[in-house]
């Protein structure tokens, strides 16, 4: 095996090679492995595989149904398949109801007051300009930070045009050089620029320093950006990305004081960018919830909250306010306003002209119409006879 920090643990041309046979005659035999997705330990995967002759062998014709794999242990994400393509879009909104804030059951826990990212400033203790300290809101004292992550599809970027000030004295990209006994002769130590998943130093007892993923051609590396002198951008955009993370057993990966810290940043200038962070509700890896955030210097983001309603302005409750079309449109129906009231009606009848039938109204008539809405011409039966022709009176017949 390898640690997860290791740059051979990533994929070359997307796969990994684990061994190499040399032989007669072609191998047989079973092979085990334990795959990160995303490079997230808290998501591990284990396979076992077998193969004969040199050629791999399924354990079953197809996949079950509804399963990503032979053995059908692996299941797809909410609203997705197995390719990760959305499959669940309830409003029609063109927002996948795994992220969209306005689908029931789901919107609760998406909703954009939920796992808000707070970035508070303050004064360095030693260095030149401002501390922004990153901090992520918790929902429950059970729910769990895993990682902050960043890829092709949902990229970190973190903007510092004046660059950012890393202490000499901690030589790491996280906390874990961050000791505070070490203040006194390194005054500029606890400015330090890190990240981290809930610590501000050394881990503790049933904590974890967390671990680092990151894709090697990225420049800088994340590993760089907080170790350098004067880094101005890490920009996390490559199919492979990066992420820091801890196991969903770590005691850190469990809120402080209601939040979790992930990043202290400290420069001379502004700050802004995205960030992206997992996390699992209650605890639930099964229940993940996947964030992405952007910000600009001190305060509380998302700046724009989802706001859920009818967004058609024909419809009869549009609301103009809302941002996120939650598939609550209510339309009149044909020829009615959405007071029910006809578009037009020129007789003031209360029927719309749309929907007038003329006809006989007259009960007598032989043609009586009795959906007529408007009178029209009325047959009658000739004198002494009925409207079939046949006479009222006849006695001898």
């Amino acid at each position: 095996y390898v640690l997860n920090t290791a740059g051979n643990a990533l994929p070359t041309d997307g796969r990994w090679l684990i061994a190499q046979i040399t032989s007669t005659s072609a191998p047989s035999g079973v092979l085990n492995y334990q795959v990160f997705p995303l490079g997230e330990g808290a998501n591990q995967i284990q396979k076992s595989a077998e193969f004969e002759n040199g050629v791999v062998v399924e354990d079953c014709d197809a996949y079950p149904e509804g399963t990503c794999s032979c053995d059908g242990t692996l299941l797809p994400a909410y609203a997705r398949d197995c390719d990760g393509n959305c499959v669940l879009d309830a409003d029609n909104d063109g927002i996948c109801d795994d992220i969209d804030e306005c689908v029931p059951g789901t919107g609760e826990l998406n909703d954009d007051d939920l796992y808000k990212l707070i970035v508070e400033a303050s004064e360095p203790a030693s260095a030149p300009g401002m501390v922004y300290r990153f901090y992520v809101e918790a929902n429950d004292p059970s729910d769990k930070l895993s990682a902050v992550f960043g890829n092709d599809e949902m990229p970190i970027i973190i903007s510092c045009p004046d660059g950012i000030f890393n202490s000499p004295g901690n030589t790491g990209w996280n906390a874990q050089g961050i000791n505070p006994a070490f203040f006194g002769f390194l005054p500029d130590l606890p400015d330090d620029s890190y990240a981290t998943i809930n610590l501000e130093g050394p881990a503790g007892p049933g904590e974890e320093a967390p671990s680092l993923v990151q894709d090697a051609s990225l420049s800088p590396t994340v590993q760089d950006f907080f170790t350098g002198a004067g880094m101005t951008e890490l920009n996390v955009n490559t199919l492979t990305g990066a992420s820091w993370y801890v196991l969903n057993t770590a005691g850190n990966a469990l809120p402080t004081d209601g939040r979790w810290l992930i990043a202290q940043i400290t420069t001379t200038g502004s700050i802004s960018g995205t960030l992206n962070y997992q996390i699992f509700p209650l605890g639930e890896g099964a229940n993940q919830i996947q964030k992405s955030v952007d910000f600009d210097g001190a305060g509380e983001f998302p700046l724009e909250v989802a706001v859920c309603g009818c967004m058609d302005e024909m419809a009869c409750n549009y609301n103009a306010e809302a941002n996120n079309e939650d598939g609550s449109c209510e339309y009149a129906e044909p020829y009615y306003d959405c007071e029910g009231n006809c578009l037009n009606d020129a007789d003031l009848d209360g029927v719309c002209d749309e929907l007038e039938i003329v006809g006989c109204t007259d009960f007598d008539g032989c043609n009586f119409d009795p959906s007529a809405t408007d009178p029209g011409s009325c047959d009658y039966a000739a004198e002494y006879y009925d409207c079939d022709g046949n006479c009222v009176n006849d006695m001898d017949g």
